[in-house]
């Protein structure tokens, strides 16, 4: 990986469901990264809030996953809430490359 890695993440609340979807360009291209919705920030790293789809990069790089969360907490700007986006398939707090 040279470094460049890219992202976005949108969510939105309606009705107690949690609709994220999360979107990364410069990834090697075929990988498979796990990601996930952690509780912290990215220099606080605390746990795994909710475990999100494994986003497979395309032969250019570009990932995206989308996942509904039923029951989900709330969204609110004391949250302290991030998207944690690994290396690998399985998540490993030491080898995540885009969070925060």
């Amino acid at each position: 990986m040279d470094g460049n890695i890219t992202g976005s993440a949108t969510l939105a609340q309606a009705n107690g469901s949690l609709v994220v979807t999360i979107k990364a360009s410069g990834l090697q291209p075929g990988s498979t990264n796990a990601t996930a919705l952690d509780l912290g920030s990215c220099q606080w790293q605390d746990y795994v809030l909710y475990n999100l789809p494994a986003m497979t990069a395309d032969s250019s790089g570009n990932g995206q996953v989308t996942m509904t969360i039923q029951n989900a907490q709330p969204i609110s700007a004391s949250n302290n809430w991030y998207i944690a986006i690994d290396y690998n398939s399985t998540l490993n707090k030491s080898y995540f490359m885009t969070a925060g």
